[in-house]
C-alpha cells in the first residue's frame, strides 16, 4: 500500500510537472511570436526613419554627447563630400575643419544643452578648387525621455539663394545709379 501510494504521488507529480512545463511552453512560444511581431514593427519604423532620412534633401548629421557621428545621410555625404562610412564613429572635428568653427561648436553645446540653436549663410569651402558653398544650419537636442543623448544638425545648401539675393543687390544698386 506504501508504495502503490508513494507510486500515484510520483505520477501525479510527473503530470503536474509535465503540465506546469506545457504550460511554459506555450508562454514561451506566445513571447517568441509576440517578441518577432514587435521585431518586425521595429523593422518597419526603422525602414521609415532611414528613407525619411535618405531622401531628405537636407544633410543629417547626428551626434552623441561626445560629438561622436552617429548619423550622416546621402545629402551630408554630397555637403562635405565624405561616405557615412567614414564618418560614423569619428569625432565630428576630425570629419572636417567645417565643424571646428567656434559658432558650429558652440551651436552644437548649445543644443546638446537643451536650446536649439540656427546659423544662416555659414561658409564652407569644400576641398579642392570647388566654390564656396553656404550653408543654413539648425541644430536641437536629440532626447531619450527627459535625458540628451546628443544633437541633430540639419544643413540646407543655400548657395543659390544667396547667389540670387546678391544678383539683387547688384541689379538695385545699378538702378539706383541709373536714377
Amino acid at each position: 500500500d506504501a508504495s502503490r501510494a508513494q507510486l500515484w504521488q510520483i505520477i501525479t507529480s510527473l503530470i503536474g510537472i509535465s503540465l506546469a512545463g506545457a504550460v511554459l511552453c506555450g508562454h514561451f512560444l506566445l513571447a517568441i511570436r509576440d517578441a518577432r511581431r514587435r521585431q518586425r514593427l521595429i523593422d518597419k519604423e526603422k525602414a521609415l526613419s532611414q528613407l525619411l532620412i535618405g531622401s531628405s534633401g537636407e544633410g543629417i548629421v547626428a551626434v552623441d554627447d561626445a560629438r561622436i557621428c552617429t548619423l550622416w545621410n546621402e545629402a551630408a555625404e554630397q555637403l562635405f563630400g565624405q561616405g557615412g562610412h567614414q564618418t560614423r564613429g569619428r569625432a565630428l572635428a576630425d570629419i572636417s575643419g567645417f565643424f571646428q568653427v567656434d559658432a558650429i561648436r558652440r551651436m552644437i553645446d548649445s543644443a546638446i544643452a537643451g536650446r536649439p540653436a540656427v546659423l544662416f549663410d555659414q561658409p564652407f569651402f569644400p576641398a579642392g578648387q570647388a566654390p564656396t558653398l553656404y550653408l543654413d544650419l539648425r541644430c536641437f537636442a536629440l532626447r531619450d525621455g527627459s535625458r540628451i543623448i546628443g544633437a541633430i544638425l540639419l544643413v540646407s545648401d543655400v548657395t543659390a539663394r544667396r547667389a540670387a539675393q546678391k544678383e539683387i543687390a547688384d541689379h538695385r544698386d545699378r538702378l539706383e545709379q541709373l536714377v
